[in-house]
């Protein structure tokens, strides 16, 4: 870094990054930061893959710089304040255009014109972008990541969150900087918890991994805990790293660095203070266990009058001098191993709040994030890592995938999509090697010893999103066999939004009469999502599209959410006898014109496995966004479930009860479980499935039964739970028929 009068540093101090990894392996949560965490921060510029700004779905490039003023006075500022500051600078703009201006002078209009040239030529941009993040900061998996690192920072084992957020799909990188961020607060994983998380990465994202993380653990940053405590606690409170009551707020402005990381002060930035106000002997005694010594570097001249500098270890003893007088001193702050964008931030915050009695520069050898960190530690090709065989995923993959294995590359297959379901996750391709996530059979060490989870004040998500951008309620109506309408108005009644229907049921005209009297009691029929289902006699394109437009006149619900192929068999209409005059692709074909006319919103299948899934896929220009299988905890189907989700298929559970009181309802395993939670045997069961982002659709015969079925959101399975109901898996199915061959 240049200056044009180097004299003007006064001091400077160096910070190995080894002495804070804290900071970097939490999330940032400036605009600049947190810019960087979801989208990558390369030369002062951000790419976004799609949003509303861009026109058919196309890449676009910000530039983001402090000649832009907008960005120069939003960068340092926490994300939710910025995007209230951008938002209200824009309003206010509109404002004196639409109303103002009739009533300014010339002088007024005059200056308006200008600093609207000048100043706020790229707000726009910024108000796009702050939308785009505002997908990423309210995502279900981000809050459960940031509701992990909160624990961990308190000095909380968080180890379970790290294992939920593994099985609902986030990415590498994440879980990663979680536990390297875990090891350096706690002095390590627990030995038990270490091969048990480690058998779960694995087997998550794929055997080649155990090259990364031996890189991780040769590298310190992953390690086993050896029953010491982490020094880190004493370092915590004697430096205020975290705020307490009343310290930091969302919505006030700050007075003290918190705001970077929500609630957390980076200990870089609380040494660079405490270094330039009070000196080192005047530091906190924690100071001796901060990774590293502490040197002051004096200039002076050797034996032979050469000029040297002079290593003081902890000599610094008074607030740095200018060298001129009549300005504040400058302190070059540099940083070697990288900074992050929060903690120039509250550097800046610092020096402009006059907290401390100098001026800041920054140095550094590159801008990090904890998972740019992490990444270098990964391998670039697992597959070949293992040599096992890749299988190819796409950016649908996994929910709110906010960073990519490296190599990934290119656009995603998909056409233009909506801003909120594509600003969570970026778009590209790569390898996933290993089965779906399940956890260890022997419960870890760290599970065993706390019992049932903590509670919290986060709600449980109660949907999950397509990979239309749709919205899919968790907890849906089952119709098969129902005959009384009135049961579907007591349902919507009680909160369900999910009704699953098929014109084998033979009853959708009863069903249509009952969410026609909730819509004309003041329902709203976008806050209902609807499935219908073609039956095996109906694959030829011209029934096909006859049934689709059946079901939409008998539910009288204008559209179909999502239209299911009920069956991968074709029969010949009005029989059971294989049609061989039509194919699986022709029928899908008929029914995206169902798509392309309106009348249906998305497209799925039924009983399918993922070879007759991928074979459909091929072929498709409409991908399918949902599978209903059988699935409970009897029938797992694990490995159809990853497969499903690494394809950006919704898993959507039929029959998730069993069938009938006396067979999976009666298990004294779930009766057991049941009895410790204070639940009904169906709601551990709906639980099972819901915990792990499976929608459900049971059957209930009653209103007391639906009120009870819906209400499995107040409660999580822990650990032993999860593990108790998984070793009841014996494949075994109730939904069977003699012609069809499951695979």
């Amino acid at each position: 870094m240049a200056f044009p009068t180097p004299s003007r540093i006064d001091h400077a101090i160096l910070i190995d990054r080894g002495s804070d990894l804290v900071s970097p392996l939490c999330t940032q949560l400036t605009y600049e930061g947190l810019l960087d965490e979801a989208y990558g921060l390369r030369c002062g510029q951000v790419t976004l893959s799609s949003g509303a700004e861009v026109a058919g779905g196309k890449s676009k490039v910000h530039g983001l710089n402090s000649g832009d003023a907008v960005f120069k006075q939003a960068r340092g500022k926490f994300y939710v304040s910025a995007r209230r500051w951008i938002n209200e600078t824009l309003r206010t703009i509109q404002q004196f255009r639409d109303q103002g201006i009739h009533t300014a002078d010339i002088a007024e209009i005059r200056g308006f014109v200008a600093e609207l040239k000048e100043t706020f030529t790229r707000l726009p941009q910024h108000t796009a972008l702050v939308e785009a993040l505002a997908a990423v900061f309210q995502s279900p998996l981000f809050t459960e990541r940031a509701a992990v690192e909160a624990q961990l920072l308190d000095g909380s084992d968080a180890l379970e969150g790290v294992r939920d957020l593994i099985f609902r799909g986030e990415s590498l990188e994440v879980v990663l900087r979680l536990l390297c961020l875990s090891c350096v607060v706690h002095g390590g994983v627990p030995k038990k918890a270490f091969e048990s998380l480690r058998r779960d990465i694995l087997n998550a994202y794929g055997h080649g991994h155990l090259v990364s993380l031996h890189r991780l653990q040769r590298a310190g940053l992953l390690t086993r805990g050896d029953g010491r405590r982490s020094s880190f606690g004493l370092v915590r409170e004697a430096f205020k790293l975290l705020a307490h009551e009343g310290q930091f707020s969302p919505e006030a402005d700050p007075e003290d660095i918190y705001f970077a990381y929500a609630g957390y002060a980076p200990l870089s930035v609380r040494l660079v203070q405490q270094c330039v106000t009070k000196g080192w002997k005047d530091a906190p005694t924690a100071l001796q266990f901060v990774p590293g010594p502490t040197f002051d570097l004096v200039p002076d001249l050797d034996d032979d009058g050469h000029p040297t500098m002079v290593s003081y270890q902890s000599q610094m003893s008074t607030p740095p001098k200018p060298q001129a007088p009549g300005r504040r001193p400058l302190v070059l702050v540099v940083f070697l191993g990288g900074v992050t964008a929060a903690e120039i931030a509250a550097l800046r915050f610092l020096s402009a709040k006059a907290l401390v009695p100098c001026d800041f520069a920054v140095a550094t050898t590159r801008m990090v994030t904890g998972s740019t960190l992490v990444s270098e530690f990964l391998e670039s090709d697992p597959a070949a890592a293992s040599g096992s065989q890749p299988v190819n995923w796409h950016g649908e993959s996994f929910p709110y995938l906010m960073h990519h294995p490296r190599g990934a590359q290119g656009p995603s297959y998909r056409n233009a999509e909506p801003a909120h379901a594509e600003a969570p996750r970026r778009t590209a391709h790569g390898v996933w090697d290993g089965p779906a996530p399940r956890g260890a059979n022997v419960p870890p060490s760290h599970a065993s010893d706390t019992g049932a989870p903590a509670p919290t004040s986060r709600a449980a998500p109660r949907e999950t999103l397509l990979r239309t951008g749709a919205k899919l309620p968790l907890v849906g109506l089952g119709t098969y066999q129902l005959d009384r309408a009135s049961a579907v108005v007591e349902a919507l009644e009680a909160g369900y939004r999910l009704v699953d229907c098929a014109a084998v049921y033979a009853n959708e005209r009863t069903v249509g009469e009952g969410i026609r009297a909730w819509l004309a009691a003041g329902g709203r029929r976008e806050e209902l999502f609807v499935i219908g289902k073609i039956w095996n006699d109906a694959h030829r394109p011209a029934e096909a599209i006859q049934s689709a437009r059946q079901s939409v006149e008998d539910l009288g619900c204008d559209y179909l959410d999502c239209l299911l192929v009920h069956w991968p068999e074709a029969w010949v209409p009005g029989t059971k006898e294989p049609d061989a005059e039509v194919t699986l692709p022709q029928t899908w074909a008929a029914l995206e014109t169902l798509v392309d006319g309106g009348l249906v919103r998305s497209l799925g299948v039924s009983n399918f496995s993922l070879r007759q899934l991928d074979e459909l896929s091929a072929s498709a220009r409409v991908p399918p966004a949902i599978c209903q299988v059988e699935l409970h905890p009897l029938l797992s189907q694990r490995a159809l479930v990853g497969g499903l989700r690494r394809r950006g298929v919704a898993p959507v559970a039929y029959s998730p009860l069993g069938h009938g009181k006396e067979g999976l309802l009666a298990t004294p395993r779930v009766r057991a479980v049941a009895q410790e939670l204070g639940k009904s045997p169906a709601q551990v069961l709906l639980r099972w499935n819901v915990q792990r982002e499976v929608a459900v659709i049971p059957k209930a015969g009653s209103l007391p039964h639906l009120c009870e079925n819906i209400d499995v959101f107040d409660f999580q399975l822990s650990y032993q739970h999860k593990t108790a109901l998984d070793a009841l898996d014996c494949g075994k199915r109730f939904v069977t028929n003699d012609w069809h061959v499951w695979e």
